[in-house]
């Protein structure tokens, strides 16, 4: 379940096949709209999902691009200059596990499409982030 305080206007999630946009939030729900424009309506968070950060995910960002490859790590860049890192093997000792993505020097792990929409705005991004769908 996606917590409502989790969320920004503009956030991408899943709708059964349908990826949506939030549109509105208030203090018990929040409003959708499905990206050929018909509005999903009121929703208390049944139905919603968030959209896993994969390798498949972050390549339909426009906005990243991959910048170097290693055994180790695939690290992504943004116009701006910000990284964030899928992890190839696993770290025990610095807290990392394969399959996850990672951002920042305290390897904050970033689990979902919103996160990552998030971590733009909490950052001062001027472009907030495009995605081919």
């Amino acid at each position: 379940m996606i917590k409502i305080n989790e969320l920004r206007l503009g956030n991408f999630l899943k709708y059964g096949d349908d990826i949506i946009t939030v549109t509105s939030i208030f203090r018990s729900h929040f409003i959708c709209e499905r990206l050929n424009g018909v509005i999903i309506g009121n929703n208390h968070q049944n139905n919603f999902q968030p959209i896993p950060l994969t390798p498949d995910t972050i390549s339909k960002c426009t906005s990243l691009k991959l910048v170097d490859s290693n055994e180790w790590w695939d690290c992504y860049q943004s116009e701006n200059g910000w990284y964030i890192a899928y992890a190839k093997h696993t770290e025990a000792l610095a807290g990392i596990k394969a399959g996850n993505f990672y951002q920042g020097n305290g390897f904050r792990k970033v689990d979902y499409i919103h996160d990552l929409q998030n971590l733009y705005f909490c950052t001062s991004f001027k472009k907030e982030l495009e995605f081919i769908w």
